[in-house]
């Protein structure tokens, strides 16, 4: 307890009693376990650098806080095609605006009465191949780590049929109460939406017509400017531009290759399949006895 007790002069603003309580829930009663998570995270917070409100404006469009569902959780809704269009360093900077919108909700937006949020995966308009993997597996092993418990829900809609089989990598990592929580929905998702929300935004089908709504109809096609280079804002939006057209250009390469792979395994499969009936069928053509 001497221990813990010195840990929490270093540890961040949220670290109160409630999140100790939810750090020991997830350790299952085991209390080493419990003082190395803690001490994991408070030692991951004072070297991670968040995103300002100010900085996460940047990212507004990619990743935002949209109300909440009739459970009264906050909604972090998360648009996953534009961010497969970033290039990797975009996408590892992605991954912090993130965690930084996850800390700015638990901070300001739950509470003890709502102390957990549902997140919605928007995959609308995404590649067969394009699911960022990486990037979101990466999300998914830092706020298992150091947000324990805030998960409520986990919505993920108009994913490929392709693509979830491809994600099924990303799902693997996910501990299994948070498997408990993850939702795939098809082409049905509007029906399954309407049973969580009451105000969605127009891209998924909804009638919202709150500010933030308002300004995303008002700047459909336009993109946020961001400077990957040195980590800032900045004013001009051709930097993003040339990066999302670069990484979309390389996507749609990494995407032939892929399938172009593919359709080689399989015809060398087929082939060999063939050879190997042929040879039960016509034993005689590869076998010759002595006369």
């Amino acid at each position: 307890m001497v221990l813990l007790s010195f840990l929490l002069l270093f540890a961040p603003n949220r670290m109160d009693v409630d999140e100790l309580r939810r750090f020991y829930d997830v350790s299952d009663g085991d209390f080493a376990r419990f003082l190395s998570s803690v001490k994991k995270t408070i030692l991951w917070r004072q070297k991670y650098g968040l995103y300002s409100p100010q900085e996460l404006e940047a990212w507004v469009n990619m990743v935002f806080w949209h109300g909440s569902d009739v459970m009264q959780r906050p909604c972090l809704v998360i648009r996953v095609r534009l961010a497969a269009a970033l290039t990797s360093n975009g996408q590892a900077q992605f991954v912090r605006a993130v965690v930084s919108q996850v800390e700015y909700g638990v901070l300001n937006l739950l509470d003890a009465e709502h102390p957990q949020m549902t997140v919605l995966l928007d995959c609308e308009g995404l590649s067969p191949f394009g699911f960022p993997v990486t990037t979101f597996r990466s999300c998914a092993i830092l706020l298992q780590d150091h947000y324990p418990n805030r998960l409520g829900c986990l919505l993920v809609v108009r994913l490929p049929s392709v693509a979830r089989v491809i994600t099924q990598t990303l799902f693997q990592v996910l501990k299994p109460r948070t498997r408990r929580k993850l939702m795939i929905v098809g082409e049905d998702y509007r029906a399954v939406l309407s049973r969580y929300f009451e105000d969605l935004p127009p891209f998924l089908g909804g009638n919202c017509s709150c500010s933030k709504c308002s300004n995303e109809a008002e700047t459909v096609g336009k993109t946020t400017s961001i400077d990957f280079r040195d980590h800032r804002l900045n004013g001009s939006s051709s930097d993003f531009e040339r990066c999302v057209g670069s990484s979309l250009y390389t996507n749609q390469e990494h995407v032939k290759i892929v399938v172009a792979g593919s359709l080689l395994v399989w015809l060398c499969v087929v082939f060999i399949l063939a050879v190997y009936y042929h040879q039960l069928v016509f034993p005689q053509l590869y076998y010759r006895t002595g006369s």
